[in-house]
């Protein structure tokens, strides 16, 4: 906890410098001993429980974070910087910066839904209800499939995978859960294009799960098997592995989608504009500017799969004319510290630059798997009969090769 003063058992109603009073510190810690409240009259509490410090968090917000269960309701504007700044990270609340909580949202984001009963969510009971951010309560939590969930609100899976907010975003692409993982619940699953699509934001599933999961590089690195970039068309196309499940058969194919620019997100100072390759590039500086080894560590493996599955670095620009290459240039040498830490990060983004290589690519299907549950293959189909799909290992292969041309027959 980012706090200097500390308060004094003679003056439990007291606050520090930061605006934080004995409920910021107690809540702020799991498990922590709370026998220190017995001298305070309950109304007291209730009401030290809503004081906000001076970054806007109040204990009420800290308690549910750490798994306590907090009496009463409350509703305000969520700070994710806020939070930072008075406890730490907790990436499950990262997209929720800016919108009006309650204490079932942020229960919802930490899946704690195990102490409360459905009457405290009745109107969340409607798969069809949408509150003051457009959302439905299954949008807030990325483990909205997991039977905490269906079993609170008495939703059915696929209620659930498409349910759509006021962005068109879907649960799935938020989810924590690995994407095979969520699409093999679900016995009849419609054919749809659940890795590639696209809300009103410009964001797909890979992009959300970056935000989550980027410290994890092994989790990461499962769900980047199952995207890939192209640019031959000239215009820039997301890859991506398609899936549906009918008649206990699952069905894959490899299909192509414009790759959108993002509108509106402001995740690690991201403009309008920005794409996939600006979107990791900002991430990573990010991180660099605070954790230094954190790149070489965790994002290098990522960031160079991503561009040998295709992705350009000098191909997209934002609405300040910028590249992905550019921002390196720009945000990475504004301090000598910088310049230095960034090295590594600037040295695999090149790599990312078109070339006037002749080597056309293509996208394959690879998997490994009982051969006597395949139905039907070929480089970009797979249809399994099987009850478990997890029994396979199945992603995506991008393949360079070079065209074939006869040599004209010499005339005699």
């Amino acid at each position: 906890m980012l706090i200097c003063e500390k308060i004094q058992k003679e003056n439990l109603k007291g606050r520090d410098k930061f605006g934080n009073n004995i409920l910021h510190y107690l809540f702020s810690v799991k498990g922590k001993n709370l026998e220190l409240l017995s001298n305070i009259p309950e109304e007291d509490i209730k009401l030290m429980r809503q004081e906000p410090n001076i970054y806007d968090i109040t204990p009420n917000e800290i308690a549910i974070v750490n798994g306590y269960n907090i009496q009463g309701t409350f509703t305000k504007k969520f700070s994710y910087e806020g939070l930072v700044k008075t406890i730490g990270n907790s990436w499950n609340l990262f997209p929720i910066d800016g919108l009006i909580v309650n204490d079932r949202i942020l229960y919802a984001c930490m899946n704690n839904l195990k102490n409360t009963s459905s009457s405290e969510f009745s109107e969340y009971l409607d798969i069809n209800f949408r509150d003051v951010n457009g959302k439905h309560l299954v949008h807030y939590s990325p483990y909205c499939f997991t039977e905490t969930f269906t079993k609170n609100l008495n939703l059915s899976l696929k209620d659930i995978l498409f349910c759509k907010d006021g962005n068109q975003t879907m649960p799935f692409q938020t989810s924590r859960s690995f994407t095979i993982d969520i699409l093999a619940k679900i016995e009849e699953l419609p054919k749809f294009n659940y890795i590639s699509h696209t809300d009103d934001l410009g964001m797909f599933r890979y992009l959300y799960r970056f935000a989550f999961d980027s410290f994890h590089s092994l989790i990461l690195m499962k769900e980047t098997n199952f995207i890939g970039f192209d640019y031959s068309s000239g215009q820039p196309e997301l890859v991506s592995l398609c899936t549906h499940r009918s008649d206990g058969i699952y069905y894959f194919s490899i299909e192509k989608s414009p790759l959108k620019q993002l509108r509106n997100v402001h995740f690690f100072g991201t403009v309008d504009g920005d794409d996939i390759s600006h979107y990791v590039v900002r991430y990573y500086l990010h991180f660099i500017r605070n954790h230094p080894h954190h790149y070489v560590m965790k994002g290098k493996p990522i960031l160079q799969a991503l561009i040998a599955r295709g992705l350009r670095m000098d191909f997209v620009k934002n609405s300040k004319g910028q590249t992905a290459f550019d921002l390196i240039n720009e945000l990475a040498c504004n301090t000598p510290v910088m310049l230095a830490n960034s090295k590594y990060l600037k040295k695999d983004v090149k790599r990312g630059l078109g070339n006037n290589s002749k080597a056309l690519a293509k996208f394959i299907i690879e998997h490994k798997g009982p051969k006597e549950l395949i139905v039907e293959e070929s480089e970009t189909t797979l249809a399994l009969k099987c009850e478990k799909v997890a029994h396979f290992s199945i992603k995506m292969k991008r393949k360079l090769y070079f065209e074939y041309k006869p040599k004209p027959t010499e005339k005699i």
